[in-house]
């Protein structure tokens, strides 16, 4: 787990992949987002439920190993059910998929997303930067 320390809305960042978590924290960290780094589902699930309230909003990888992102959202919604959810993932038909089932209070992405294909869905979902 790797954190900056921001002062502004806090971001709890999960992805498998290094290059993402490292790139796409730059982007928020830029923004003036506080970023928590999660290498895994299992590990995010259990920062989250340690400190709810430090987070302002999620973003996920859909695919890795043990519990994907998918999942982690709804057992993050379980805990919290305000809070938002970016979903993303190199695959357009697994989004089409998890678009079909619905999840509330979500967003999904395509990979690779710009910086502002991010900030456009974290303003959708009241998480945009100030």
């Amino acid at each position: 787990m790797n954190e900056s320390h921001k002062k502004g809305k806090g971001i709890l960042l999960v992805d498998d992949d290094d290059l993402c978590l490292m790139t796409t924290q730059r982007i928020l960290v830029g923004l003036g987002y506080r970023v928590t780094q999660a290498c895994d589902s299992l590990e995010a699930l259990k920062v989250f439920r340690n400190q709810p309230e430090k987070f302002d909003l999620i973003i996920t990888d859909l695919q890795m190993p043990e519990t994907n992102g998918h999942r982690l959202a709804v057992l993050v919604h379980e805990i919290n059910k305000d809070i938002p959810v970016i979903i993303c993932s190199g695959s357009e038909r697994d989004l089409c998929l998890l678009k079909e089932q619905g999840l509330e209070n979500s967003r999904f992405l395509l990979k690779p997303f710009s910086k502002d294909q991010l900030v456009e869905a974290m303003t959708v979902l009241g998480a945009g930067p100030d």
